[in-house]
């Protein structure tokens, strides 16, 4: 059996993207019942900027998926169905509906359409580019660097690592809330 939550410190936070759908599948049947999927505020704002909101079309940022959805490239992206569904059977069929595939920040998830160019006084074919978590963007403009942990404070705190992948052993890193690779820098594990 494998351990999902290996890769989050053995946890798995309330705040995070399985218990939010959980949350709002069991205690409000209007949205349960004509909701299709459930997309993270950093990876909605591309697909609203460049038009392309359909479910499985959304580029999924690395560091949401990999930090609040339990996405590990160990066990080829999302917890399985199985382990979903034995959490709670309102979760069976919403891996489905995750695009399973993730993106790390630096790429484009496209160009701004027309009418959000229009909206908002940019220029047509302004790149759009992958959205990832607060905290870890505000490590990026910290200018991280490897084996320098970098302290992060707004609203929360969080302290960022990041390292080559191939100074790492196989295992997880214990009691880290989140070892994602791509998740901060692209070919740095970030923690």
């Amino acid at each position: 059996e494998v351990d999902f939550t290996a890769y989050s410190g053995g946890t798995y936070s309330a705040e995070w993207a399985w218990a939010k759908v959980l949350h709002v599948l069991r205690t409000n049947p209007r949205v349960r019942d004509a909701a299709y999927a459930w997309i993270e505020h950093s990876d909605w704002m591309g697909a609203l900027l460049t038009g392309q909101t359909s479910p499985e079309k959304v580029l999924r940022n690395r560091c949401a998926a990999g930090h609040k959805a339990m996405w590990h490239e160990s066990w080829n992206g999302l917890p399985s169905e199985s382990f979903l569904s034995a959490l709670d059977p309102l979760l069976k069929g919403w891996r489905d509906r995750f695009r399973s595939e993730t993106v790390t920040a630096d790429r484009p998830v496209g160009v701004i359409s027309p009418e959000y160019a229009g909206r908002l006084g940019l220029a047509e074919g302004t790149v759009v580019g992958v959205g990832m978590i607060d905290a870890h963007a505000g490590a990026v403009g910290a200018c991280i660097q490897p084996h320098v942990l970098t302290r992060i404070m707004g609203t929360s705190t969080c302290d960022i690592l990041v390292c080559p992948p191939d100074e790492l052993s196989p295992a997880p890193v214990r009691g880290i809330c989140g070892q994602v690779n791509g998740s901060v820098v692209p070919g740095l594990v970030g923690f």
